[in-house]
């Protein structure tokens, strides 16, 4: 098959894992896939751009093996509004974020091997204009204009360990 594209197109993810789901709007979704064969020998090329409703825009491209299976893809993440994503990494009900946003690109590496995954990222993130204060009384708990990290190595290894190395500036 040459290429199979699917462009302009809008969704919609709900994650009612927390008290008050969380909703993500994905629009201007493009996602594109070049020289997929089956069976698949050798990797195939994909794109994929989108952007979030609620503050943000992704874009990956890489190559995608599906006999092993394996992808490696170069990510960029830029304007993330990170207070859309709260519940996923600060879920105390006394605190809020009340603003932030995310950039990050580099190289994102994911293996299944042998029932365990391999996920590895390299790569450099800024998080800005980044907020946190207390619910009840407004005061500001921790805030910053921005933080960059060049130089990122995270990689989640299937024994559950987390490794990380990075060089923080601000």
């Amino acid at each position: 098959m040459g290429t199979v594209e699917i462009s302009e197109f809008g969704a919609q993810v709900t994650d009612r894992r927390f008290p008050t789901p969380v909703q993500l709007d994905l629009d201007r979704l493009r996602f594109k896939l070049t020289g997929f064969h089956y069976p698949e020998k050798n990797p195939f090329r994909f794109e994929f751009q989108s952007a979030l409703k609620q503050g943000g825009e992704f874009f990956a491209t890489g190559d995608i093996l599906s006999l092993a299976p394996s992808i490696e893809a170069d990510v960029k993440v830029s304007d993330l509004f990170l207070p859309a994503l709260q519940s996923y990494f600060l879920s105390f009900p006394a605190i809020t974020l009340s603003s932030g946003k995310v950039a990050a690109n580099g190289k994102l590496k994911y293996a299944l091997k042998g029932g365990s995954n391999d996920l590895t990222f390299d790569g450099n993130a800024t998080i800005s204009e980044f907020h946190i204060k207390e619910i009840k009384t407004g005061e500001t708990l921790v805030a910053w204009g921005k933080l960059q990290n060049d130089g990122i190595k995270f990689v989640l290894s299937p024994c559950g360990w987390i490794s990380m190395r990075s060089g923080l500036s601000s």
